[in-house]
């Protein structure tokens, strides 16, 4: 009975026309999410959860800053998966502006990430914003954003990547 009911699957698959998307509407599509992360990356950060955002950290203590505003300038592993894709992307459609996104995400972790780390007092790395950059604890904490580094580095020499 079983192998009947494969046979009738597989013959399916062979039979019945398959549509997929064409390039072009894929590319649209891709396209789209990535203009999506694009306006919701912000780099900015609060105080708290409910204040309005700082778009200028530069003479406000990062001691007080602890929220980030979007979850895509976080360091956790899909942050280096999504840094790879819209890198790869960026190359694959020319825009710069993917490739920049990715680049600046990174910096902006390494920037803001050390500020964190002097404040942790064990909330956990899944809660705590940047807290896989400081706690390595498994693969995930540091692979895909580790590798995400590396590609910046070929892409663009930054010294305080190699430290």
């Amino acid at each position: 009975m079983c192998s009947r009911w494969m046979f009738i699957l597989c013959s399916m698959v062979i039979v019945l026309p398959v549509h997929g998307q064409t390039s072009d509407e894929t590319k649209i599509k891709l396209a789209a999410v990535a203009q999506s992360v694009l306006s919701s990356g912000i780099f900015q950060l609060k105080e708290e959860r409910k204040e309005p955002a700082v778009n200028s950290y530069v003479n406000v203590p990062l001691k007080k800053l602890k929220h980030l505003v979007s979850p895509y300038n976080d360091w956790r592993y899909w942050n280096g998966v999504l840094n790879i894709a819209m890198m790869d992307l960026g190359r694959v459609m020319e825009n710069s502006a993917y490739v920049d996104f990715a680049k600046r995400n990174i910096a902006f972790g390494f920037e803001v990430a050390p500020e964190f780390e002097k404040d942790y007092n064990g909330e956990g790395k899944w809660n705590y914003p940047f807290g896989q950059f400081f706690l390595m604890e498994e693969l995930d904490d540091c692979g895909a954003m580790g590798a995400s580094v590396i590609e910046a580095y070929r892409i663009s020499p930054t010294p305080s990547y190699k430290t």
